[in-house]
């Protein structure tokens, strides 16, 4: 079956947002319990660390292959062979007999990962139609993270009440409801597939100022939001004596925030330049970030928090946008999973950094580390792109050229 990106996209995406949303749920579920269930196995706290890093390690060196395979081969096998997969080992967490074992699982685990969201998120680029990129990204982030949000609520109240061994069984099921609903209802991208066999592949990619800019600000991005991530729990316990129901209120409303915002301003990031989206929503940000540090109590934060999400909103959507583009010149797979691979560097870098922050002088001074670092990377991702240029955005169907877009009132 050969399909058209305008006539699919719309038919095809719930299931791929169904794959998406029940991958990270699934994946989520466990990340409160697997350091509790390590324990029990015997873990020290360095075997947790390794756990936890043997995922990250291995996520990260298998993306690009995956990426340039994805590209030259299809991106339906990668998606159900790694779902499929998941959903297997997700069972297979709580037949491990031994820490090295379950260190084997997650390893394994990571490989299997490499080969979902990034592909996922590129076939859906496959599919966009041009100067509708904002739009189906910011869609496919609202996916992603409502499940990245809602999957640790739901590991934390199943293992609290029918234990941790139905909560490993509860990840299975997510990621089995994700492989059903690729292996039933996608069908492969076969006129993508045909094109992006003709594409050069990684090395080609990087005498793209575009593509640098994006891959240096979304490491340092991630660095932000993992150091800020790390340290709020302990921040808001020292300095505000909050307790955990606040922070988790606080994490929740930006989660929750920023993927639903995303449904609106995907759309608006098409019809304004990218580029200045995303350094005016990362400034503001990493602004909010260092006045975090003012506030005296939980509304205070909370307000905040809010503002933050509608910032990362209009940044975010723009980033994935302006991927796509590149995707489309350099192969969707390939710039996505180099994507996903800075997104890891930044969440194994991040964590140390500030930890070290943290460690020389205070919590506090997190906040700040966090704020200058991603200030610094929205100046190099304007320097990298300081010659992109956006093409005019195509008029939809209905709409007439010059004319202002749907929806807008009229001038008085």
């Amino acid at each position: 079956m050969k399909l058209q990106a305008r006539s699919t996209i719309g038919a095809i995406f719930p299931y791929m947002a169904v794959a998406v949303f029940a991958t990270q749920t699934g994946m989520g579920i466990i990340s409160p319990i697997l350091p509790v269930y390590a324990q029990t196995l015997g873990a020290s706290g360095v075997w947790i660390g390794f756990i936890a890093a043997s995922y990250a390690i291995s996520r990260a060196i298998s993306l690009p292959g995956f990426g340039l395979l994805s590209d030259r081969h299809g991106r339906k096998i990668f998606l159900t062979t790694g779902l499929g997969a998941s959903a297997a080992l997700s069972f297979g967490y709580v037949f491990a007999p031994d820490v090295t074992s379950l260190t084997a699982v997650r390893f394994i685990h990571g490989v299997c990962s490499a080969m979902i969201i990034p592909i996922a998120t590129a076939y859906i680029g496959d599919l966009a139609p041009e100067g509708q990129e904002g739009k189906w990204m910011g869609y496919n982030n609202t996916a992603f993270f409502l499940g990245f949000g809602a999957g640790p609520m739901l590991g934390g109240f199943v293992a609290d009440h029918w234990g941790i061994s139905v909560a490993f069984n509860a990840q299975g099921v997510m990621n089995l409801l994700a492989f059903l609903s690729i292996l039933l209802f996608v069908p492969e991208t076969m006129a993508r597939k045909a094109k992006n066999r003709k594409l050069g592949g990684y090395s080609k990619m990087f005498g793209s100022g575009v593509l640098k800019g994006l891959l240096s600000y979304r490491v340092i991005y991630e660095m932000s939001m993992t150091a800020i991530t790390t340290f709020l729990p302990i921040y808001c316990a020292i300095r505000l004596g909050m307790d955990k129901t606040q922070v988790g209120i606080l994490i929740g409303v930006n989660l929750i925030g920023v993927s639903l915002l995303q449904i609106y301003t995907g759309r608006v990031t098409d019809r304004f330049n990218k580029r200045t989206l995303v350094t005016w929503g990362g400034l503001g940000t990493f602004v909010i970030l260092a006045l975090m540090t003012v506030a005296n109590s939980f509304w205070m934060l909370l307000v905040l928090m809010g503002l933050r999400a509608v910032s990362s909103s209009f940044s975010m959507p723009a980033i994935a946008g302006l991927s796509v583009t590149q995707g489309r010149k350099f192969g969707m797979g390939s710039v996505q999973s180099i994507m996903g691979l800075a997104t890891s560097a930044g969440d194994a870098i991040g964590p140390v950094a500030a930890g070290l922050v943290n460690d020389t002088w205070d919590v506090t001074t997190v906040f700040y580390f966090a704020a200058g670092v991603g200030v610094c990377g929205t100046v190099i991702f304007n320097w990298f792109t300081r010659d992109y240029v956006q093409a005019p955005r195509p008029v939809p169907v209905g709409e007439t050229p010059g004319a202002p877009p749907a929806g807008t009132p009229p001038a008085h």
